[in-house]
């Protein structure tokens, strides 16, 4: 480790002292268990401040998707198997969740680096709004609480084999609290699922916040999960299947060429490597990830 990431690491640790001390205005919440006897599990590993991680499992299944944004429109679920790799199993309940709730779950995630997960991490709204790269204004506030109030009632039940052990998990994703008045608030991450973050796919921060597309969100960790320089092929219906998109294929073939051609020019997938052909069983979708990254992440637990 070279002195400027013994440096970053060193900032990040003093950030992560600031947000587990309690502000004397900091809420309570309404849960019957008091503070000091909920559950703490493992510490989230610090990673990088230029990028954002999600466990490389769940950047193959549909648990972000892309739901409809008129009113009404999301499915609540219950117990419901989700589109997934063979290989990932998800039972999921709750209101079906949108690019824009990953990506403040990713938000959240960033926060909590380095705090045991479970423990209270205290922040104000406006630190949040300001991770998510949102200007502290009443609209985007009362967006970004509704997004926090479907994550808090989300949970599943995964099944997943990795390094030929098989493993069953069932989390939630956080719990939440403000003040309203000063906007002195705590997010708490769910420390049953720390099983899954063993194992974490990183994705460019300021990239994911810069994209014009939801679906573009979506298969930029789709790719996370995914090796760098090499060829990744998958089949049209199946990519439209874990992106989570109910519409039309020939709208999501539409849409996925844009979204491709996007994380081209953001420099996420190799210039001219994106391409939809097709093959024996339908159309196939074909890029390779680049490696604009690399230096930020862990090869050792970036996706196969």
């Amino acid at each position: 480790m070279n002195n400027k990431e013994m440096k970053e690491v060193r900032e990040l640790m003093e950030q992560t002292r600031r947000k587990i001390v309690k502000p004397d205005a900091a809420p309570t919440g309404n849960c019957n268990a008091t503070e000091t006897k909920e559950k703490v599990g493992n510490q989230l590993k610090f990673w990088p401040d230029g990028v954002g991680a999600m466990p490389t499992e769940l950047t193959r299944t549909s648990l972000f998707g892309l739901p409809s944004d008129r009113k009404g429109a999301r499915k609540i679920l219950d117990a419901v198997r989700i589109d997934s790799r063979s290989d990932v199993e998800i039972l999921y309940t709750g209101k079906q969740l949108s690019a824009k709730d990953e990506t403040l779950w990713l938000a959240c995630l960033r926060i909590g680096r380095g705090v045991p997960m479970g423990q209270r991490i205290y922040i104000n709204k406006i630190d949040l709004l300001r991770e998510l790269g949102l200007t502290n204004n009443g609209q985007n506030w009362k967006a970004v609480a509704g997004r926090l109030n479907r994550l808090s009632v989300a949970h599943f039940n995964i099944n997943f084999k990795r390094n030929n052990k098989t493993y069953s998990v069932t989390t939630g994703m956080l719990k939440w609290g403000i003040e309203n008045e000063t906007g002195n608030m705590y997010i708490r991450l769910d420390p049953d699922g720390a099983k899954l973050f063993e194992n974490l796919a990183y994705q460019p921060w300021q990239v994911r916040l810069s994209l014009t597309s939801d679906l573009s969100a979506i298969l930029l960790s789709y790719i996370s999960g995914h090796q760098q320089g090499m060829m990744h092929s998958q089949n049209l219906e199946n990519l439209k299947a874990w992106c989570g998109y109910g519409g039309e294929t020939r709208k999501f073939r539409a849409g996925l060429l844009s979204a491709m051609a996007e994380l081209e020019q953001k420099g996420v997938l190799i210039t001219g490597s994106s391409k939809i052909a097709k093959g024996g069983r339908g159309e196939v979708v074909s890029w390779i990830r680049s490696k604009i990254a690399e230096h930020h992440e862990n090869k050792g637990e970036i996706g196969k």
